[in-house]
């Protein structure tokens, strides 16, 4: 890595390389279950895609959460209703602008702990379905 850019690393808020620690992560771990990456950081409107992934025919939006040490609780609980239709939205926004149709769509959840010595990370496909319009 250049110097210029380790110092812009170090420099960024804790919280931020956590996430993209766990985004790296959980992108190392759907291309080792046969994920073929297809965008990250997905910047729209109203909000950002972490991996939009093909996998088994299906276009999938990939939501990844990340805990560090001392947060004694699971990542996926940050999966709200309101969490969900939001995803829901952002999936259906990058489809329009895409022209992407007759696609079969799917939402998988990544969760990443970083507590303990080894990184645990857990693939949830199909969390969840987008409703019938």
């Amino acid at each position: 890595m250049r110097t210029w850019l380790k110092r812009l690393w170090r420099r960024r808020a804790p919280h931020l390389r956590t996430g993209a620690e766990g985004e790296r992560l959980a992108r190392r771990h759907l291309k080792e279950r046969g994920y073929r990456i297809v965008e990250t950081n997905v910047r729209l409107k109203i909000g950002e895609i972490d991996i939009v992934a093909e996998e088994g025919g299906a276009l999938v939006f990939v939501e990844v959460k990340t805990r560090r040490e001392g947060d004694d609780y699971s990542p996926f609980l940050n999966i709200t209703p309101g969490k969900r239709k939001k995803l829901i939205a952002l999936a259906r926004l990058y489809c329009a602008r895409k022209r992407i149709e007759d696609r079969s769509l799917r939402f998988d959840l990544v969760g990443v702990s970083l507590a303990g010595a080894e990184p645990q990370v857990t693939l949830l496909q199909n969390a969840f379905g987008a409703p019938r319009r």
